[in-house]
């Protein structure tokens, strides 16, 4: 016998709560450390149940709450792979032009004891730096780690 939708949201909903802040917790059954529901034998990922409740789709990859709370499975908060992708590259188009070129520059010459520059602040920096100078040397400059910089020159390097 096949396990509808309906009899999947009905278990959901009875194993969870919904916060006055909007979240819902989990409050049923884990395997392995991973929340599940059961409809008689059959088990679903609470994760992935309460995307497809929201998106009528099943998901792409790992599905993770898009609210940043860990703990919470409110359906409408659920996010899989190409969501996430798609966002952070709204985010990363929307903050693109936001360069401080004075950290930008006081950076590259030291002047900052703790950097923390935006990933667009760090491009400029390893595009403005001398090609001659050492990975691991631009690293400490700009609070990176020598991995990073050499990723950052690649991706220039590459038309």
């Amino acid at each position: 016998m096949s396990v509808t939708m309906q009899e999947w949201q009905a278990a959901f909903l009875a194993r969870s709560r919904r916060t006055r802040d909007g979240h819902r917790l989990w409050h049923g059954a884990y395997t392995g450390g991973i929340p599940v529901v059961f409809v008689g034998k059959a088990r679903r990922s609470v994760g992935r149940l309460a995307f497809e409740l929201a998106h009528d789709r099943p998901p792409v990859g790992n599905v993770k709450a898009g609210c940043g709370r860990r703990d919470c499975f409110e359906p409408g908060h659920m996010a899989d792979r190409p969501m996430r992708e798609a966002r952070r590259a709204e985010e990363g188009a929307a903050s693109a032009h936001l360069v401080d070129e004075t950290a930008v520059e006081l950076a590259l010459k030291g002047a900052l004891p703790a950097p923390r520059l935006n990933p667009a602040e760090k491009r400029a920096a390893v595009a403005a730096a001398p090609s001659t100078m050492p990975d691991g040397k631009l690293a400490r400059l700009l609070g990176v780690r020598p991995h990073t910089v050499a990723k950052l020159r690649a991706e220039e390097a590459t038309p």
